[in-house]
């Protein structure tokens, strides 16, 4: 019982630090929160089962040893230390097409349309982005990272200042985004601003065969901003694609990504956005039975 109050204790602590208007504003010591009492319920939940074992141990044997609550444990930390022992230190490049992006490129490119990846440049502080770019030829895959946060602000200075570590930290386990879900349709609108462009160039580059992508992305002067290579990825596409500058159009409204979705006849919107513009879309648009889709910020 005392387990498990102490338990329930800290999982009520964790969830209470997790409410969306706390998290926002105290991010950093709910990450903090997250991570060292998560593991303090773990060493505490691995100290009571062994100890229940104990009282229970009269004899060596099998069952004695593999027991529910036993294999219930070991699952758990199976579970939980997996995606650690898959953690690797990688030599990496750099490149920087404007002060507000950064572009990070890492080996191996043998990963599936819509995967994410998880980085970390000192082993503790990790962070997660969608793989935008892969090549086969030189088995290699890259990110890009844009300069909105605390964390890649940070790393956009440490770059113009060589301060950039040459390795850092992957998880080899790749995840999956929400823009996977776009195999589940014939064609489909892409709405992108900024260097949310990023889980899209993959149906740029090479696109599938099963599903038609347009692309509608909102940025401001984007060969300027978003480099040589990623602007011909898009003028590749043409004419499925649609630019929209916000230094000469302004910022978008709903309408627009409704206008085009008609125009171009698609079966469902996916937004890549910031939290506020992605909301005003998806629920826009679903007030209209478009099927709209977009990232989960709280996650």
């Amino acid at each position: 019982r005392i387990t498990g109050g102490i338990i329930l204790f800290f999982i009520i602590f964790i969830s209470t630090t997790a409410i969306p208007k706390v998290r926002r504003r105290f991010h950093n010591t709910f990450e903090y929160i997250h991570r060292y009492v998560g593991w303090t319920c773990l060493v505490i939940l691995i100290i009571h089962v062994v100890f229940l074992q104990l009282d229970k141990f009269d004899s060596f044997n099998t069952k004695a040893l593999f027991n529910i609550p036993v294999l219930i444990l070991l699952a758990i930390v199976i579970i939980i230390f997996l995606p650690w022992i898959c953690v690797r230190k990688v030599l990496v490049q750099y490149d920087q097409p404007s002060n507000d992006l950064t572009i990070i490129t890492f080996p191996r490119a043998l990963y599936p349309y819509g995967s994410t990846t998880r980085i970390s440049l000192d082993g503790h502080e990790w962070h997660a982005f969608a793989i935008a770019l892969t090549d086969s030829y030189a088995d290699q895959h890259s990110i890009l990272v844009a300069a909105v946060g605390d964390w890649t602000k940070d790393l956009a200075a440490d770059y113009r200042s060589n301060k950039l570590p040459q390795h850092v930290w992957i998880r080899r386990i790749k995840g999956l985004g929400f823009m996977y879900s776009i195999h589940a349709y014939r064609k489909v609108l892409i709405v992108c601003t900024g260097s949310g462009i990023a889980p899209a160039l993959p149906y740029i580059k090479d696109p599938l065969p099963t599903t038609h992508t347009h692309l509608l992305w909102i940025a401001k002067k984007h060969e300027q901003n978003y480099g040589e290579y990623v602007w011909k990825l898009v003028q590749k596409t043409h004419p499925h694609y649609t630019l929209h500058d916000t230094t000469v159009n302004g910022r978008p409204s709903p309408q627009l990504v409704e206008n085009v979705f008609w125009r171009t006849s698609s079966e469902a919107v996916f937004v890549v956005s910031n939290e506020k513009f992605t909301i005003e879309v998806v629920n826009a648009l679903w007030r209209k039975d478009i099927p709209c889709f977009g990232a989960l910020f709280d996650s």
